[in-house]
């Protein structure tokens, strides 16, 4: 019986993977991944930026504590 289900299920599976509803699936979820890594790149970017800027802000600090 486990076998007959496996084979129903990956033959609806192949189905809907090669329809277009399928097809709209798999870009639908590409969106999704290609979205969430842009927002991790953008939220790895500002807080670099705000580790630049202190360590900016430290520099000239001591920069003038020197002159």
């Amino acid at each position: 019986m486990g076998t007959a289900v496996g084979g129903v299920i990956g033959g609806v599976v192949g189905a809907i993977a090669g329809s277009t509803v399928g097809k709209a699936i798999y870009e639908g979820g590409k969106k999704i991944v290609n979205t969430v890594a842009t927002g991790i790149k953008k939220a790895a970017n500002t807080v670099a930026k705000a580790v630049s800027s202190v360590a900016n802000k430290v520099g000239g600090f001591l920069a003038g504590l020197f002159s």
